[in-house]
């Protein structure tokens, strides 16, 4: 089979490899589509996120979704031919933090795309059965790639206590950030403040949801929610973005008692964040690993309809083409919102 493996910073190359074979409590899948996400495109460009390196040659990729093809020894569920996402976390449920219910927290979690774990830009891969959800009959592949960045916007969302009425700000408007925006509004935030630097981002967290937008290239995005909000600021401010500055302007837009959340993965060790306004605010901020628990309730959301996934994949690309996937995402170019790799067309 094919595996489109990082061989140094911002290159990637086609490798053969055997195709693997599934073992006890693990299925076959091949993959169908593989979406980029933004700490993919760290990887690519910089070779790490935070004191994790990547080491050459690297297989990157997590948003994933694929069909059963074969069982290993103890598992006959999902069926030969369900059509499944990828949960990337795999956990090892006999540590404290995942005994808790804490399963993002594992100590010994092995994440897809992750140093030392590779990931899943290849045709086939093999997974615990009991992290490979069956999409509802509603949803698509490329609804299934989307249900990651959408679990992570329900967990965010749930570490916010976020409550009907409340108001909301998003700094970010990327897959991450437009899907905590999503949750948010179908949460019952009443208000939702979006702020961005890409007008098609914010056009997009208007249609789901966003009731005033902010270009973040033009306008000062805390003297502009403090004008929208006479100056008491939102209940909530969600940050999504690469930027260190970012979680210090959030802690700025957010009223006194309020919450920031952060999910946004910069290429820094440190963020900036005034710790008088903090202070003086008396802030809760909570800070985003990946996703809770949250697939199915994701999936629960996109096949009613809530939160609609459809359009989100702008851009499809072909397994020997992912160097040109990296570079356009990474350049923010030609539009794009969610680009795929589809490793088997």
């Amino acid at each position: 089979m094919l595996v489109a493996k990082l061989v140094a910073l911002r290159r990637l190359e086609l490798f053969e490899e055997d195709m693997p074979r599934p073992g006890p409590g693990e299925v076959l899948l091949r993959v169908d589509a593989v979406g980029i996400c933004r700490s993919d495109v760290h990887n690519f460009a910089a070779g790490h996120i935070g004191g994790v390196r990547v080491p050459f040659p690297f297989v990157l990729g997590h948003e994933t979704a694929g069909i059963v093809v074969a069982h290993g020894d103890g598992v006959n569920e999902p069926p030969t031919g369900a059509r499944v996402a990828v949960e990337p976390g795999i956990n090892c449920g006999r540590c404290e933090w995942c005994l808790r219910g804490d399963p993002n927290l594992c100590a010994d979690l092995r994440f897809h795309g992750s140093p030392p774990v590779e990931g899943t830009l290849r045709q086939y891969i093999v997974h615990p059965a009991r992290l490979c959800i069956p999409l509802d009959a509603a949803l698509g592949i490329d609804d299934g790639v989307m249900l990651e960045p959408l679990a992570i916007g329900v967990h965010a969302v749930r570490l916010a206590h976020l409550a009907p009425g409340m108001s909301v700000a998003v700094i970010g408007t990327g897959p991450v950030g437009l899907m905590m925006l999503a949750v948010a509004a179908a949460s019952g935030a009443t208000r939702i403040i979006a702020a961005d630097l890409l007008p098609h981002r914010l056009a997009l967290a208007t249609r789901y949801g966003a009731t005033e937008t902010i270009e973040a290239g033009r306008q000062d995005a805390a003297a502009e929610v403090a004008r929208l909000t006479d100056g008491r600021g939102v209940d909530v401010a969600f940050e999504a973005t690469t930027s260190p500055a970012a979680p210090g302007q959030a802690a700025h837009v957010v009223a006194p008692g309020g919450t920031v959340v952060v999910a946004g993965i910069t290429e820094a060790q440190e963020v900036a964040i005034d710790a008088h306004v903090a202070r003086r605010k008396g802030l809760t901020f909570r800070w985003v690993r990946r996703s809770k628990l949250a697939v199915e309730p994701a999936m629960a959301l996109a096949a009613s309809g809530r939160v609609p996934l459809g359009g989100l994949v702008t851009h499809r690309f072909r397994l020997g083409s992912a160097q040109e996937a990296f570079e356009l995402v990474e350049a923010y170019g030609d539009g794009v919102f969610k680009a795929v790799v589809e490793p088997n067309r």
